[in-house]
Parts: structure tokens; C-alpha cells; sequence
């Protein structure tokens, strides 16, 4: 986890997929609103070593760390991450990072680079 993590800027959308139970289809999104996070953000490339430690996410990409607010909070995997270059990652786990009295204060997102 890195200690200044940054200043790139990121893009937090919903999944505008549909989820679908036995009695309906409601939209997967609702309620949930396209977000950008200018300062301590940044994306990292996953290792070797961070996919064989953690293999559900075997397929990821990259890392991205932002700090914990109401905005952060609420996303969950199928998310997507925009960055300033256009590039596009979607979310397939989140972890928070709790201080010494258990307070969060960092996201992790475990993403992986969407191509085509």
C-alpha cells in the first residue's frame, strides 16, 4: 500500500448492466451517481505476487488506492474506473484500510483493464 498515494484522477461509474431476481428487473445502478476523485489517487500495476497471495483475483490488473469518503464507500465490485487517459478498468473487489483505532481511511480497488 503506498504512503503519498498520489494525484491522478479517476472516474468512479455504476454498472449500467440490470440485475435480474424471480419477481423483477430493476437497474443494477440505481440511485448511484458517476463520481471523480482529483487528489491521493493513484493506479498501480498488480504483481506476480499479489495474485498468487489473493486468487480470486487472479485476473486483475492494477490497484487502485483513493481515501475513504460517502463516495468511495459506497462502490462495489462491477464498478469502472476511468483514468485521465481514457483507459477503462472494471472493480472486482474492494478493500478498506482501517487506522490504529479502526477508522478507514484508504479504498483499495482491485481492478482489471477492460480492452476492446
Amino acid at each position: 500500500m503506498p504512503l503519498n498515494p498520489g494525484n491522478q484522477t479517476l472516474t468512479f461509474n455504476p454498472p449500467g448492466q440490470f440485475s435480474v431476481d424471480r419477481l423483477h428487473t430493476v437497474p443494477a445502478s440505481s440511485g448511484l451517481s458517476s463520481f471523480t476523485l482529483t487528489l491521493c489517487c493513484n493506479l498501480q500495476g498488480m504483481t506476480v505476487k499479489d495474485r498468487i497471495e489473493d486468487t480470486a483475483y487472479a485476473e486483475a490488473t492494477d490497484k487502485a488506492f483513493t481515501p475513504y469518503n460517502a463516495n468511495t464507500s459506497a462502490v462495489t465490485a462491477e464498478w469502472y474506473i476511468q483514468d485521465a487517459a481514457g483507459a477503462k478498468y472494471r472493480i472486482l473487489g474492494t478493500h478498506n484500510t482501517p487506522d490504529q483505532w479502526g477508522r478507514f481511511y484508504q479504498c483499495q480497488f482491485i481492478v482489471k483493464k477492460e480492452t476492446g
